[in-house]
């Protein structure tokens, strides 16, 4: 009994590791693009303001980065909701074992929690993926704003 307590706890020592990191990913994503879109409104503020000789062309030159920035933090949320849903259909899976676990019958609805499972990692995989493009997101934003700032 004392193996399986040991087992279980260092299952869900991992597990919240697991999470807490992807948590961090997905903020870090959010963070990243969006202090870089308020940044950019920030300086084109100032650009409006102070009116210098082409600010109308680097203006124009940032609104892409500007764009690019307000898709990565919008991707970062979606991989946030995309997250739950991953973390939902495990825990329905998780579920489905504990009780078959309980009753002592292991034939009772296998299917529903490998069809759990499945759905889970689709959505963990599909977050993965779009958390990357929000990554990307930010890095091509941030090389279009070093291509306006050239200009200046």
């Amino acid at each position: 009994m004392d193996n399986i307590r040991l087992a279980s706890d260092q299952f869900l020592k991992l597990y919240e590791a697991v999470n807490f990191y992807a948590a961090a990913a997905i903020k870090s994503i959010i963070y990243l693009n969006g202090v870089a879109a308020i940044s950019l409104l920030t300086l084109l503020g100032h650009l409006f303001a102070t009116q210098l000789d082409n600010y109308k062309n680097i203006i124009v030159s940032l609104i892409p980065s500007l764009g690019l920035y307000t898709y990565g933090a919008f991707l970062g949320g979606v991989t946030a909701g995309i997250a739950y849903l991953a973390q939902f259909y495990f825990a329905v899976g998780a579920r489905v074992e504990f009780e078959r676990t309980v009753s002592h019958n292991p034939n009772l609805l296998d299917n529903e929690r490998s069809s759990a499972d499945i759905v889970g990692t689709a959505f963990q995989i599909a977050g993965l993926i779009i958390g990357l493009f929000g990554l990307f997101s930010f890095l091509l934003a941030t090389y279009y704003a070093k291509l306006a700032f050239q200009q200046i």
